[in-house]
């Protein structure tokens, strides 16, 4: 997609399991609709629907401090690691009912009574 701003992004990381729960807190608190799960090439994928429209640099800086902020590494962002997407294919890759049912589930994390699903595929 060539548009210089947008309300969804897509980002390419390198992350740990307990990274990964970290940024889907920040995620789930702060964007729309998100989902996270792994590339062919095992790099983690996070797509974000936000409510105002950015351009890739802010949604980068936005990133980069949010990754800061809960201690994950930022040294190996270079290059294309951030995109801008349409609000439609943010929209197919976060509900899990268009693109044909829940994904399966990789693993799921329990706080108190209520139970978060990690969804990596």
């Amino acid at each position: 997609m060539s548009c210089s701003t947008s309300k969804a992004f897509r980002a390419r990381l390198k992350l740990l399991d307990h990274e990964i729960e970290r940024l889907q807190r920040w995620a789930l608190a702060n964007c729309a609709m998100h989902a996270t799960f792994r590339s062919d090439h095992g790099a983690v994928v996070i797509v974000c629907l936000r409510d105002m429209r950015r351009t890739s640099a802010s949604f980068s800086r936005t990133l980069r401090a949010v990754m800061q902020k809960f201690a994950i590494p930022t040294s190996g962002l270079r290059g294309q690691w951030l995109h801008l997407i349409s609000e439609a294919e943010a929209l197919a890759l976060c509900s899990p009912a268009v693109s044909g049912g829940a994904p399966p589930v990789v693993g799921a994390q329990a706080h108190d009574e209520d139970v978060r699903v990690v969804h990596l595929y």
